[in-house]
């Protein structure tokens, strides 16, 4: 959209009055909080590549839900905010973001592009780490296909804020620009989290798009000239192994997986270090069933030919 068009300047004569009316309502006292709450949440909203309810939302930023509800219900004329928490929220007009991230447009509303997403990295790591683990779902059963477990089962366990971060942590990496990456942090993660992420897009079927995720990484690392040979090693390694078994993974519990094909480039690779066979068994007939162990002994098969 051109700044300078007539249209666009019709939206900003829309858009500020409904601002600057929430603002008026605010004590002096509370307007720097406000601020921030607005920059924080719309900056959320309008940045996310998929819609989240409310409940979700402050769950996804770390926000008390009220707080989060009672700053929506002050923009409504601009965003509609469901009645059900449980539904959706969205901009009444995608233009209403574009406007938001245009310094030119306002000054006092402006949303930093790029900060955002940097933000929503910082949320979509904070949700992984204290949500993720192995076995997600509870399953405890390896060799169970995903099309045999049931989407309520999913969706209890992995709910809308974990589903979103796992899908899109690498879109908002690389919307925020090569600076403002710390490493160390996506290190970090990904050295207590990889196979657990790598398992929650498997049993949404996602598995392909943890190939375009890596390679994602890896070209960031380029620019940014990380000087990280164990990073380098270990998305080597990832790719790898998505790549080896992504067909596979897509229709069996990852975990099955890993267990039955652990092998990287060498036998000291950097994800085998990091994510040792136990993470998932299923190697004795008395502990799984004899049926199972056929099945699991099946998948081998096929992973090693």
């Amino acid at each position: 959209m051109k700044k300078v068009d007539g249209e666009y300047s019709k939206l900003t004569g829309i858009y500020f009055p409904v601002l600057e009316h929430a603002v008026s309502q605010k004590k002096p006292t509370e307007l720097s909080y406000w601020m921030d709450d607005f920059r924080h949440i719309m900056g959320t909203i309008s940045h996310l590549f998929g819609p989240l309810s409310s409940i979700f939302l402050a769950k996804f930023i770390c926000f008390d839900k009220t707080k989060v509800q009672g700053r929506l219900n002050s923009l409504q004329s601009v965003v509609s905010v469901p009645k059900d928490s449980g539904a959706p929220i969205q901009l009444l007009h995608l233009s209403f973001g574009e406007v938001l991230v245009d310094r030119s447009a306002s000054d006092k509303f402006w949303i930093d592009e790029p900060a955002g997403h940097t933000q929503l990295i910082k949320d979509c790591l904070l949700c992984m780490d204290r949500d993720l683990h192995r076995d997600v779902c509870h399953i405890s059963d390896p060799i169970l296909k995903r099309n045999e477990i049931e989407k309520a089962v999913l969706e209890r366990h992995v709910p809308p804020e974990l589903r979103y971060a796992c899908r899109y942590w690498i879109r908002h990496l690389e919307n925020s620009g090569p600076s403002a990456i710390d490493w160390r942090q996506i290190e970090d993660f990904l050295k207590s989290h990889f196979l657990h992420w790598l398992e929650v897009m498997s049993l949404f079927g996602r598995v392909s798009e943890t190939i375009y995720n890596i390679t994602g990484l890896q070209s960031l690392g380029k620019v940014s000239d990380v000087e990280s040979p164990w990073l380098t090693d270990f998305l080597h390694d990832a790719k790898h192994f998505v790549l080896k078994n992504f067909q596979i993974a897509d229709e069996v519990f990852i975990a099955q997986v890993w267990c039955s094909h652990p092998r990287c480039r060498s036998s000291g690779g950097c994800l085998k270090q990091s994510f040792p066979l136990s993470y998932a068994s299923c190697h004795e007939p008395s502990k799984c069933g004899a049926q199972n162990y056929r099945r699991s002994r099946a998948i081998q098969a096929q992973l090693n030919q």
